[in-house]
Order: structure tokens, then C-alpha cells, then sequence
């Protein structure tokens, strides 16, 4: 099942170091989970717009972390 937590741990396993100490994984799991809050909130934002909105919005959205990810290469 595709979960949040589900996300979490294939991120623990690619991106945090086996040996974080404890405090290290919690802080990033609540940055994980805070950032999945987010995106159901914007969701919701999204939905209420209409189609073409809702399409302009999810292609920013899109832009935006693309441009993140390829600036921290």
C-alpha cells in the first residue's frame, strides 16, 4: 500500500544515513510529514478550482520542486 509512511521509509532508506542518531530521523520525519500535510492542504485548495486554474497551479507546483531538486543537485 502507498502510505505515508511507506514514503518515509523508502526515504530513510535512500537519503538518511544508517547510522543518524535517533534525533536526526525523527526531525525528518516530522519535516516528511509535515510536508505530506501540506500537500493534502493544497489539495483540497486545488480542488476547488476550476480546470484550467487547477491545471496552472499542479504545473507550478511541478516547477517548483523540479527547480529545488535541480538546485541541489
Amino acid at each position: 500500500m502507498n502510505t505515508v509512511k511507506d514514503g518515509f521509509d523508502e526515504i530513510r532508506e535512500r537519503v538518511i544515513p544508517k547510522d543518524a542518531p535517533d534525533v536526526q530521523v525523527k526531525e525528518m520525519k516530522k519535516a516528511f510529514y509535515a510536508g505530506a500535510a501540506w500537500l493534502l492542504h493544497l489539495q483540497g485548495v486545488i480542488a476547488e478550482l476550476d480546470e484550467d486554474a487547477a491545471v496552472a497551479v499542479l504545473q507550478s507546483l511541478h516547477n517548483e520542486v523540479k527547480d529545488y531538486a535541480l538546485s541541489i543537485g
